[in-house]
């Protein structure tokens, strides 16, 4: 999955350099969500099966890892099935990821 910010006129805003993550997700349907500080949330499906986990991760506004969530960016859990289909943040700045059996609340 590759994320890249747009500008206004279109095109390819080359100031965001998302950084490189050893996440891979199985689900190319990544969400995607804005705090109000401007970092980025991004939450996907990993691996297959009863392997499976749900990631989050969450960017400074220059597309760098923000290296204070998580583990170095990103906070995993274990749900099978994960599949994201809702990524939201709260008027409060709380974080919510709900999968089909689960819903997942940071705050």
């Amino acid at each position: 999955t590759y994320t890249a910010r747009v500008t206004a006129s279109g095109n390819v805003d080359g100031t965001f350099v998302p950084a490189a993550t050893a996440i891979t997700p199985t689900d190319p349907a990544a969400r995607l969500a804005v705090q109000s500080d401007g970092k980025i949330l991004k939450a996907v499906q990993l691996g297959a099966g009863d392997g499976r986990a749900c990631a989050l991760t969450r960017y400074l506004p220059t597309g760098a890892l923000d290296a204070s969530f998580g583990d170095q960016g990103t906070a995993t859990y274990p749900i099978s099935p994960c599949a994201p289909h809702l990524l939201a943040v709260t008027p409060e700045g709380r974080i919510l990821v709900g999968s089909p059996k689960v819903l997942r609340i940071w705050d």
